[in-house]
């Protein structure tokens, strides 16, 4: 190949980048929870935010979230919601009196982040404050 039949192409830096997560339903128990796993690690050592999760069926449930500071629990929330929304994960979040004395900040925080209150009626999901269905955000994948 000789050098005129070669092109300079500038790449955008500033495009999105595809999406790489996967559609939780498509996704066997082990690797679910190994990613779970990682998302309580790496909020824990790289913002200092006590989470806990856990996989229940299609849904995610948050039980515990703390920080010393609400910008980190922020900061975290947002990650998880961009995730949830690129791998279509309905995120639960526990009761409110669990969240202390900042439950009312957290609560309008999670709104924004497209949490609605639990309206579901029945024994099973009797323990949620808060869900967030796909569909209210946008994902990694979106502009």
């Amino acid at each position: 190949m000789t050098a005129r039949h070669l092109r300079l192409v500038v790449s955008n830096q500033s495009a999105a980048q595809p999406c790489s997560c996967r559609t939780w339903r498509h996704l066997d128990r082990i690797t679910r929870d190994l990613i779970i796993c990682d998302f309580m690690l790496w909020a824990g050592l790289l913002h200092q935010v006590h989470l806990k999760m856990m996989a229940r069926g299609e849904h995610v449930a948050i039980d515990e979230l703390s920080a010393a500071e609400f910008s980190k629990t922020r900061r975290v929330m947002t990650e998880i919601c961009t995730w949830a929304e690129c791998a279509r994960v309905t995120l639960e979040l526990r009761s409110a009196s669990l969240w202390g004395s900042e439950a009312e900040q957290l609560t309008r925080s999670f709104e924004s982040l497209g949490f609605e209150p639990d309206t579901s009626a029945g024994l099973f999901f009797a323990q949620r404050a808060m869900v967030r269905y796909p569909g209210k955000g946008q994902g990694h994948h979106l502009p």
